[in-house]
């Protein structure tokens, strides 16, 4: 803020060495309607103060953040957001423009200064442990021995072949399929 202010009365300093009238934009006064998204603003706010998953108190930001997005997909989805969205990009990557006001300068502040003073309380999925992927193996090997028809095997056989590839590398769910297992990289 004051490092805006100083560059402002330079810039009107330096003009008026030269003599240039100072042209400064307008702060005001601001338009009667909600332009920079003021309302949903004070709907994350109030949905913070409300109950939350890990809090009694309050709602995480990664909460109350889907307020915007639904809004965001709402404009986009209304006919003013239809007909004035532009898009740039290629075939495979594509930026939309549009004129929500959750999209404004304004509202990238104060979702910025949600995080900051809110914080982000990320609760990661627990890892299996070795007993646990163990006892997972014995299970599936008693299956294994169980079941006499080929496509049943095959079965069992996948199931493991799927768990240890994905406790081996780490990977959650989907990712195993998106993995080379000759040379063990990812697409």
């Amino acid at each position: 803020m004051a490092s805006t202010l100083r560059a402002a009365k330079q810039l009107v300093k330096l003009w008026e060495q030269v003599g240039l009238a100072p042209d400064l934009p307008a702060l005001g006064p601001y338009p009667v309607e909600d332009s920079v998204g003021f309302r949903v603003a004070v709907s994350m706010l109030l949905k913070s103060l409300e109950p939350g998953r890990y809090n009694q108190d309050y709602q995480q930001y990664e909460t109350i953040r889907k307020l915007r997005a639904g809004y965001s997909n709402l404009c986009m989805a209304s006919v003013v957001g239809t007909s004035s969205l532009h898009t740039m990009g290629g075939d495979h990557v594509k930026h939309y423009l549009m004129t929500s006001p959750t999209q404004s300068a304004w509202f990238e502040r104060f979702s910025l200064g949600c995080v900051r003073r809110m914080g982000q309380d990320v609760r990661q999925d627990w890892a299996i442990t070795l007993p646990a992927m163990h006892a997972l193996m014995d299970l599936l090997d008693s299956k294994w021995t169980q079941v006499e028809e080929a496509a049943n095997r095959a079965l069992v056989a996948s199931i493991a072949a799927y768990s240890i590839i994905a406790f081996c590398g780490s990977f959650r769910g989907s990712e195993v399929f998106l993995t080379d297992l000759h040379g063990l990289r990812r697409y």
